[in-house]
């Protein structure tokens, strides 16, 4: 056998009319450029969680003056449950996994609609994050749902545009609950974080 690095695109059917599945057939960059531009990424818990960090894959443009902030929001009402930023000293050039610890760990209740909000804090230069791509028209099998998926703001996060096959790629870690131990808010029924790795890298 020969070892490749991607995966196949699949979706199981449930006989309790649940599924699984990896839709996601590539992967692209995102530009989170300075001022009032936002991205994120809509997520849900199917179990209490108390969140330690997240990680996100990105990379830095070498021009960048500015750290890097993520908010953990309520959807609904817009409100910050925790907050953590990275310097931009400790962030490549290159992708790799970049950890966000929390503190103060913010608390996710099961079936609320949250959001991970990346904020570019500089004056100059832009970070990129990957997302994976869905097979067009597959976002309602890829992590979550429709409902979960990247989100883009260009006013400061006033209003926002979702896009349905598109998911950042992320990990979520933290305590409580089935999803404690890390790994577990990657895909919705399987708590298995390799639906979405781009390139066949992992995050340890």
């Amino acid at each position: 056998w020969s070892q490749l690095a991607y995966e196949p695109t699949f979706r199981i059917l449930y006989t309790d009319g649940t599924s699984y599945s990896q839709p996601y057939t590539g992967f692209s960059t995102l530009s989170l450029n300075v001022g009032n531009y936002r991205y994120g990424q809509k997520v849900r818990t199917d179990s209490p969680i108390n969140v330690t960090n997240v990680a996100m894959f990105l990379k830095k443009q070498s021009t960048v003056n500015g750290d890097l902030q993520l908010m953990i929001r309520v959807w609904t009402n817009k409100s910050v449950l925790g907050s953590s930023v990275v310097s931009r000293t400790l962030i490549a050039t290159t992708n790799s996994w970049v950890k966000f610890p929390f503190a103060t760990q913010p608390a996710l209740a099961t079936g609320v609609q949250y959001y991970l909000e990346l904020r570019n804090l500089g004056t100059t230069g832009i970070y990129y994050p990957v997302r994976a791509n869905a097979v067009s028209n597959y976002g309602a099998y890829s992590w979550g749902g429709t409902n979960d998926c990247v989100v883009y703001s260009s006013n400061t996060g006033r209003t926002w545009t979702s896009y349905a096959n598109n998911d950042l790629e992320f990990s979520v870690q933290g305590s409580g609950g089935a999803a404690g131990g890390g790994k577990a808010l990657r895909t919705w029924r399987i708590g298995n974080d390799d639906n979405i790795l781009y390139a066949g890298s992992a995050w340890t």
